[in-house]
């Protein structure tokens, strides 16, 4: 039993110089090696690297086998000269190869080497030969080559992007094909494939800002299922003995169950057309009311704080107090006044804190443009009425954007909008330049979603806020 412990502890003592023996041997190189990956040796000088790999790999072989220290060396010294040539080769390609460097991060980061394999593989070989190109001392020609690989990377990134958004679409629309769809249900199949395309070259317009592309894509998805369920629908009438009489009343029956949810009475004399206009009309109501319930409530609120701090205070007097409230009643009855001089079309009025602002949702601008035209001069008129009115209010003019376009470009274009409105204000008004300001906020204060065109135009606007000095 001692012999066998013996045995094993002499074993391991043995191992381990062995092992440390190793370390101290290959510290140098492992190390050169690791730098070297590090300094993308593999991808700037591949051959180089080749050789190194090739060296180190078999320094360790003869090291195993217990060849001479002399076998060993030779192969370190090879693996160390060749990651010494490789590393004056790499201060050049990272200078050479600086733009199919970035365009190679950026397919990977889109995922082109799943989603665009080919196209991306064809890149990794033509960026090696560039690399080894280099290596042999011919620069202008690795530039050459280099400019193909980044074509390829850039085709391989774009193909990415456009897998990974309009693969959903793209999947249903194929499914739509091979069901046949298009005899059955052609309009609604024909705007998914519109959609798709109009995704496909917002993706090509501007890859790295893709909400216009993602949106469009999810609309085509939509339509696209949309499609398969009503052929869906009218190949079931057609082999069964369901009527179409019967598909018709059911598609009008959920119509028929929100209205009488909102208290409207169902009138399907003329199908849904007339129950829908009055349901929406109802809803409108509803989210008006709700609004107003909103602004009532803040008031409310407004007015109890206030009373709450006026009458905590024991050198406040009952006459401040009722001239705060006058003020603040006043303030109610201007607000009443502003929305007076607006159609609904034109202009929301809305009491935010202390706040009063007009939404100018009648101020349009051209796409992409700063200037305000001729027709917008009825509306801005009844906007300096308001300002007349609010005459005790220092004025800061909002410019807002939908999420549609880069964020810089769109805060530009918001600050340049409401720019324009402040000026023209200030010329056609007596108003004191520093009662006015304007700033923009480009995408980034939304008011409804930026997912449907009603939405975004919403989000596109010029707000007015009004709040009296000191407040």
């Amino acid at each position: 039993m001692r012999f066998v412990l013996f045995a094993a502890l002499l074993l391991a003592t043995r191992l381990a110089v062995a092992a440390s023996v190793e370390e101290s041997t290959f510290a140098k190189l492992d190390a050169a090696m690791a730098q070297a990956r590090q300094d993308q040796m593999p991808l700037l000088a591949p051959e180089a690297w080749e050789r190194a790999t090739e060296a180190n790999t078999r320094a360790h072989d003869n090291f195993e086998r217990k060849r001479s220290p002399t076998q060993v060396d030779k192969y370190i010294t090879e693996a160390m000269t060749a990651i010494a040539a490789g590393t004056n080769t790499i201060k050049v390609g990272h200078a050479t190869f600086d733009p199919v460097m970035t365009s190679r991060t950026n397919a990977l980061s889109a995922g082109a080497d799943q989603l665009a394999a080919r196209i991306y593989t064809t890149g990794e070989e033509q960026f090696h030969k560039a690399a080894a190109t280099l290596e042999h001392g011919h620069p202008e020609k690795a530039q050459t080559q280099a400019a193909e690989a980044v074509q390829s990377y850039r085709t391989a990134e774009l193909e990415a992007i456009k897998g990974a958004i309009l693969r959903d679409a793209r999947h249903l629309l194929a499914q739509a094909d091979q069901e046949n769809v298009e005899k059955y249900a052609p309009l609604t199949l024909g705007q998914a494939r519109a959609s798709l395309a109009e995704a496909d070259r917002a993706i090509v317009e501007d890859r790295y800002d893709t909400d216009r592309a993602r949106l469009l894509a999810k609309q085509a998805k939509e339509q696209a299922s949309h499609a398969l369920h009503l052929a869906a629908q009218i190949k079931g009438v057609n082999s069964s003995n369901r009527t179409f009489e019967e598909v018709l009343l059911r598609s009008e029956a959920p119509v028929v169950d929100i209205a009488n949810a909102l208290g409207v009475t169902p009138d399907l004399t003329n199908g849904v057309a007339s129950t829908a206009a009055s349901t929406l009309a109802a809803v409108k109501d509803a989210q008006h009311n709700l609004a107003q319930m909103r602004i009532d409530l803040d008031e409310r609120d407004e007015r109890i704080a206030t009373l709450e701090t006026t009458l905590g205070g024991v050198s406040k007097e009952t006459v401040a107090l009722n001239t705060l409230l006058a003020e603040q009643q006043e303030r109610r009855d201007q607000v009443v006044q502003v929305e007076k001089l607006f159609e609904p079309n034109e202009a929301e009025v809305l009491r935010i804190g202390n706040a009063v602002v007009i939404r100018l949702v009648g101020l349009s601008f051209d796409s992409g443009g700063a200037t305000i035209k001729g027709d917008q001069a009825a509306l801005l008129a009844k906007v300096e009425k308001a300002i007349d009115i609010l005459n005790d209010s220092v004025i800061t003019v909002e410019g807002h954007t939908d999420s549609f376009g880069g964020d810089e470009s769109n805060l530009e274009l918001s600050q340049r909008r409401a720019d324009a409105v402040r000026a023209y204000l200030l010329a056609n008004m007596n108003l004191a330049a520093y009662r006015i300001s304007a700033m923009g906020y480009g995408e980034t204060r939304p008011i409804s979603t930026n997912d449907t065109a009603e939405g975004r135009a919403r989000n596109r606007r010029i707000d007015l806020v009004m709040s009296r000095s000191g407040d």
